[in-house]
């Protein structure tokens, strides 16, 4: 049996509430209902179930954007019979998450390709579906807009947020004396103890 077409008024109605998102798969639903012999509450709770499970999907899509977490790195795109070495276990463990519960800092290292990025990535995507927040960006980018902030005595401000680094590295800044660089580097270390410590 098709799915009936929905009546303006409920249409309508729905719409006033800010449900129209419901309207492209409630005929469906309406059908399995009447097929079913659902009783009233239980098929009022399927439709509003499926509008909370949008949500919720768009809530964390928008917290990764805000967070610039790249879409695709995510734990479900992992290779896990790529050619490369690492401890299984201890990747099954960090995707726990307890070293946030533990206030525990992970640096994440090894040789180029082998997939760092995209495991800082995946860790953010899973911090953001567990509530946590999360800001992601280079070390390169991190350790310019330190500099700046020092500079312009905001340091206090840049130090307000959580940072997960895709990159885990100090950058050398060629103009700048080895004094001042060490100091920046000081200030750097400084930060890092908020990392991923949300």
């Amino acid at each position: 049996m098709p799915p009936r077409e929905l009546s303006r008024d409920l249409v309508r109605v729905l719409k006033s509430l800010k449900l129209g998102k419901v309207l492209p798969t409630l005929p469906e639903r309406l059908r399995q209902a009447r097929e079913r012999g659902l009783d009233p509450e239980d098929m009022l709770l399927l439709v509003l179930s499926d509008e909370v499970q949008r949500r919720d999907r768009n809530r964390i899509a928008t917290r990764a954007q805000r967070a610039h977490l790249a879409p695709s790195m995510v734990f479900d795109e992992w290779d896990a019979d790529a050619k490369i070495t690492y401890d299984r276990h201890l990747l099954d463990e960090l995707r726990l998450l307890r070293f946030l519960e533990q206030h525990h800092h992970v640096l994440i290292m090894g040789p180029v390709g082998v997939g760092k990025t995209m495991l800082a990535h995946a860790l953010g995507h899973e911090a953001i579906r567990r509530g946590h927040s999360v800001h992601c960006e280079s070390a390169e980018k991190l350790f310019r807009r330190l500099k700046g902030a020092r500079l312009d005595d905001t340091h206090q401000a840049v130090g307000s947020h959580r940072f997960l680094p895709a990159e885990a590295a100090f950058v050398p800044s060629p103009d700048t004396s080895p004094e001042p660089s060490c100091q920046l580097e000081d200030d750097l270390q400084r930060q890092l103890a908020s990392l991923l410590s949300w």
